[in-house]
């Protein structure tokens, strides 16, 4: 109770860092379609931040 809302200030380079994709990514991704890219690029992302 009381909490103030989580305000990022992120400049654009510091987004690609954390949350772009390499080609390699990208090339994996480019083969699906529909929902199923979408899930296996937010489960791919997470991945990534097990490394």
């Amino acid at each position: 109770m009381g909490e103030e809302p989580y305000e990022a200030n992120w400049n654009p380079n510091e987004l690609l860092e954390h949350f772009g994709l390499v080609p390699v990514e990208k090339q994996l991704i480019g083969n699906k379609m529909g929902a199923s890219r979408l899930v296996f690029t937010v489960l791919l992302m997470n991945l990534s931040h097990l490394r």
